[in-house]
Formats: structure tokens, sequence, C-alpha cells
């Protein structure tokens, strides 16, 4: 066995391939592994890779970076029974690591003619392989580490949900819920989301939060006790929720603060700072999924939410 750098660097006179370009522009964009270090493993009998356990930033393909932390793992290299190839070992946004086959390639001297495979919107690049025709090992001298390492942003975007979700339910329900958070207790939460009634109907529609099992602050359809909500007049409304919540900590865990805009067609903009019931304390225990809670007036109107994003620092 060997062991190789994941976080290397290129030397002069070294080719740089599209997709290692690609992958520098991710990083200037915040996309990249965390660690200063990151040492993969080379069984070169078997042919083999072995990745430790890391965290990175990776794209998500539409803008946004998606917080990884991998358990490590191996991973197995092929090789082409007629020419040379050049492979990428890499990770996506939604946490598998894999290799991506190139083109093998007839050489004519020069071990860098067999072409890259491109490297996806949703990828990080964290190695290079070239596997030589009909080799039965993989040299640890063939694979070149190409992670780059990128800082811890200040602001983390945490989890999102951006589909439109509806329900006509006259009793308090979870509407859209993001998994898979790790928030500590001790950050700082940010949070907005859209909301609106679907329907020009003369009630009212509100919407709550539940952290991990517990209902913090419960829907109702009474417009300054819910977390957000619209208003009874007749009419079709859409507003925006932001929402912060301060480090929950014993003897603090209602520190809430929700403000509201609502479009509506009378007053044309209602904005102001509800006073949230608190129907439970926040847990202070690590936050690993939170709810958005709606209710209606009556069935023949909807409360609908979209657009859901949650930030730590």
């Amino acid at each position: 066995m060997a062991t190789v750098e994941a976080v290397g660097s290129h030397s002069d006179g070294e080719y740089l391939h599209a997709a290692e370009i690609k992958n520098w522009r991710h990083a200037m964009g915040g996309a990249g592994v965390l660690d200063d270090t990151l040492s993969l493993t080379v069984t070169e009998a078997n042919r083999v890779i072995t990745v430790p356990a890391f965290t990175a930033w990776v794209p998500d393909g539409n803008g946004a970076l998606v917080y990884v932390s991998h358990a490590g793992g191996n991973v197995n290299v092929t090789a082409s029974a007629s020419n040379p190839r050049m492979d990428l070992l890499t990770l996506d946004a939604s946490g598998n690591l894999g290799m991506q086959d190139g083109v093998a390639t007839a050489e004519t001297g020069d071990v860098e003619e067999a072409p890259l495979p491109s490297l996806d919107d949703d990828e990080i690049l964290i190695a290079t392989v070239r596997s030589p025709a009909n080799q039965s090992n993989v040299l640890a001298a063939n694979v070149r580490g190409r992670a780059v390492q990128v800082a811890q942003p200040t602001v983390m975007l945490a989890g999102s949900s951006s589909a439109a979700t509806s329900t006509t339910s006259t009793s308090a329900v979870d509407l859209v819920t993001i998994s898979g958070l790790s928030i500590a207790a001790a950050a700082f939460i940010e949070s907005q989301f859209n909301y609106r009634k679907t329907a020009a109907a003369a009630t009212m529609v509100g919407f709550g939060l539940k952290v991990n099992s517990t209902v913090v602050v419960e829907a109702t359809t009474t417009v300054n006790s819910s977390l957000a909500a619209c208003t009874s007049t007749q009419e079709v409304q859409d507003g925006i929720c932001s929402f912060s919540i301060t480090p929950r900590r014993t003897n603090y865990q209602g520190g809430i603060l929700s403000i509201i805009t609502v479009h509506t067609t009378t007053t044309a903009r209602l904005m102001q700072v509800q006073t949230t019931l608190l129907a439970n304390p926040i847990p202070t225990a690590t936050i690993t999924s939170m709810a958005i809670r709606a209710i209606n007036d009556t069935a023949s109107n909807a409360a609908e939410v979209t657009d859901w994003k949650i930030w730590t620092r």
C-alpha cells in the first residue's frame, strides 16, 4: 500500500485539463474539501483507493453549496484492455464518492494524451487516476491529488426545500419538512420562506414551526400568534416569513423572532413583527429536522409554502 495526498497542487509544465479547470472554478465559489490533509491509501495490487472520512462543500448544480460529511470508503479502479485511460475520483452533492472512467486513447509517448472525462456541475474533483492498458495494478505514482481546500464559510446553508407544498387541512399539520440537518445548540439560525393562501376567501391561514419532534410554535388562524399568517380579507394573499433562532442553552430556549410581510389588495403590503406564542421550549439538542406546520380556517382554502431555506452562523 502507498499513500497519496489528495489536497494536491499542479507542477510547472503539467497539463491542466478542462475538468481540473472547472474544479478550480468551483473552488472560487467556495466548493472544495475542508480538511487540510486528506490522505488516499492506494492498494496497488487490488486496484483499490481507500478514502478516509472527510468534509466538503459541494455545488448542488443550481448555484448553491451543499455541506457533505463523507464517512469514507473504498473505490475500485478498472483498466482498459486496449489503451491507457485517465479517470476521475469525484464527490457529488448527494455524498456519493465514485470513479468516472475516461476514454481509452492510444498514446504517442505523452502520458497526458488520454482525455479526462468532464466534471459535472454538482461534483468536486478529489484525484485523477491514469490507468495503463491491461495493467493488473494501479500505481500510486499514477494517482494525483486534485482536491482543493476551502475555508469554512461564515454563513452556511444548512438545508432547503424549493417545492411548493399546500394543504387544505383545518387542523395543524406538518406541511414541509427538511431532514438531514446537523445544527449545534450554539449555532445562530436564520430562515426564510414564501407562503400564501391560495383562494380569494374571507378565511385565515397560519403557519407554525416544529424542531425535531417538538412543536415550538403552533400554526393557528390568529395572525399575531403564529410564525406567519395571512389575513381574513377576501383575496388571494402571499407573503414572506423571515425568522431567527438564537443559540439554545439551559434557561435560554425561547429565542425566536419572526417578521412577516404580506401582500394584500387593500393595504398593498402589511409588514409586522410576529408576537409568536411559544408552544414549547426550543430543544437544546442538535437539530436534525425542522418542519413548517400549517392550518386553514376552512377546507375551501389552502395554505402553501415554497422556497424555504435554513442558514446557520
